[in-house]
């Protein structure tokens, strides 16, 4: 719109100063319009104009027609009525022989002699028209009874007509105990809900109707424990940003259950990463206090009160656990060979060597550690041998440095 107005400014500015008009207001002189006269239409295509015009309006009214008509004729054709043949129970017929068929034509020549209505007068003049409005001709369900008067056979003739049973034989059904009964399911069938309840109706049973399903609707809260663990969560999603926060609610867990074990290692790693080993020297302690066979912990306090400086107090907190599965783990006993070797106890330390090496000989830190040991008691073809071993094994290359060094000094 912008532009649009620009441009129309434009307009307005160049004819205000004096500019000649786009458009012309006036005719020059000597010019004058002309009118233009419309194309004349002949007559024929005019007619053809009209009749294409007027086909569509013809076919639809073809096509109303055709649907009236039939309309017409579906309601004018007669509707035959039921003649009172029971179309429930079929008609059950007695067996005949093949011989026996001239007697039913005789007996229903003679069932047609005996029914007035359907013999005609025999007169010698034809009847006059008023005894045809008197009897008028027969309609179509009178046509019908007659004709199913004429198939039915009465009861004395088909009697006659009937060769006797033997004595043995089963004597026949009557057709109306026949048309009481009512036939049984199909086996096959399975019956649903609505045909138990249709069947029961028309017999008159009692329908078990089914117990609906019982719903607790109880309100069910937390349980302590579940409680709890939603709790650790919520701590352990807080350690990272806000860890003041995390060990207040690892505080409450540990006051209200002692044993939960994952709580405490989350505090304890949370007071080490804040340098608060105090307190968690306090919480190993009380932790093993509660649960002795937690290995992990002990190691734990034995290298904080390592690093305090208190290597007795650690090697004590170390050997307390040896008789337990510690003598089993190689790190436990490494842990407690280097902090004999520290203290100045060699046989001690290789000791626990020999123990780790039977449970891990392909580790070569560990003859590193044996060779020290044995060299400081003085044993230099023993050190010699362990350093040759711990050769043959993985080892850092700083301390494959070393082993060489001590190998070429031991030679």
């Amino acid at each position: 719109m912008s532009l649009i107005n620009h441009m129309l400014q434009n307009l307005d500015s160049r004819q205000a100063a004096g500019g000649e008009p786009l458009l012309p207001t006036a005719f020059p002189e000597g010019v004058r319009p002309t009118l233009s006269r419309a194309p004349k239409i002949s007559a024929r295509q005019l007619v053809k104009k009209s009749l294409l015009l007027s086909l569509p309006a013809l076919l639809i009214a073809a096509a109303g027609y055709g649907l009236y008509s039939a309309l017409q004729s579906y309601r004018a054709a007669p509707v035959q009525k039921n003649i009172g043949l029971s179309m429930k129970t079929p008609a059950v017929a007695a067996p005949i022989a093949q011989p026996q068929t001239t007697a039913a034509a005789e007996i229903k020549a003679d069932a047609e002699d005996s029914d007035p209505a359907s013999t005609p007068q025999e007169t010698g003049a034809p009847p006059s028209g008023d005894e045809t409005a008197v009897n008028p001709p027969p309609t179509d369900d009178q046509r019908l009874k007659e004709e199913a008067n004429a198939m039915t056979l009465p009861a004395s003739a088909a009697r006659d007509s009937l060769p006797a049973l033997p004595s043995s034989e089963t004597p026949a059904v009557p057709v109306t105990a026949l048309s009481s009964q009512k036939p049984p399911p199909p086996a096959f069938q399975e019956e649903g809900s609505a045909q138990k309840h249709a069947r029961a109706a028309e017999e008159n049973l009692p329908v078990a109707t089914p117990l609906p399903a019982k719903i607790d609707r109880t309100p069910r809260g937390l349980s302590e424990t579940e409680r709890q663990e939603a709790r650790y969560r919520e701590a352990v999603a807080l350690t990272a940003q806000f860890p003041d926060e995390a060990a207040e609610i690892l505080t409450e867990l540990l006051r209200q259950r002692p044993l939960y074990h994952a709580a405490r290692q989350m505090l304890v790693k949370i007071r080490i990463e804040q340098n608060r080993k105090a307190d968690a020297e306090t919480l190993l302690r009380h932790g093993l206090e509660l649960s002795p066979q937690q290995d992990g912990w002990r190691m734990l306090l034995a290298k904080i009160e390592a690093d305090a400086g208190q290597k007795r107090t650690a090697l004590a907190t170390l050997e307390a656990g040896l008789p337990g599965s510690g003598g089993e783990n190689v790190n436990y006993l490494a842990l407690a060979a280097a902090l004999c070797r520290q203290l100045g106890l060699p046989e001690r330390a290789q000791s626990y060597y020999r123990q780790a090496v039977a449970l891990a000989p392909r580790e070569g830190r560990l003859w590193v550690g044996m060779g020290l040991a044995l060299e400081e008691q003085g044993r230099a073809a023993e050190a010699r041998e362990a350093f040759l071993r711990a050769r043959e094994n993985d080892l850092p290359p700083e301390l494959s440095a070393f082993v060489a060094q001590k190998i070429t000094e031991k030679k």
